[in-house]
């Protein structure tokens, strides 16, 4: 039996965000940018797997950065929004059967980057393989 290849959990995910959080001066990525924009997610994968042929449970990291408590928080919360909200949608040809088992968000300080608050949340971002 062949299995099949997983998809794009990543590249994916950083389309979700930057179709929902966008129009809000919000920028996702999995690199950090040389200039600080207002509001930063930085998405990347933490672990999971195919539990099932037809699903990839991919566990996505996501870094939000902010300018203060209040901007990251709105940040956090918007990204867990649009990650949640992404189920039965298609992006980019994958299909998000959902996003759960949700951890966080946490407090995370950035030492690099002192002038920024940084929380971060995993969760599992369920793509199709079919």
């Amino acid at each position: 039996m062949t299995h099949p290849k997983p998809q794009p959990a990543v590249k994916t995910a950083v389309i979700i965000l930057n179709d929902a959080l966008n129009p809000h001066g919000i920028y996702a990525g999995t690199k950090m940018p040389k200039t600080w924009p207002h509001g930063f997610i930085r998405v990347d994968r933490a672990g999971g797997g195919m539990r099932v042929l037809v699903t990839d449970f991919a566990r996505i990291l996501c870094e939000c950065y902010g300018a203060s408590i209040g901007v990251v928080e709105d940040v956090t919360g918007l990204a867990i929004q649009a990650l949640t909200s992404a189920e039965g949608e298609i992006f980019d040809g994958v299909f998000v059967r959902g996003f759960e088992n949700i951890e966080g968000p946490v407090n995370f300080p950035q030492p690099i980057v002192p002038d920024l608050c940084r929380w971060q949340f995993q969760g599992d971002l369920l793509v199709s393989t079919n």
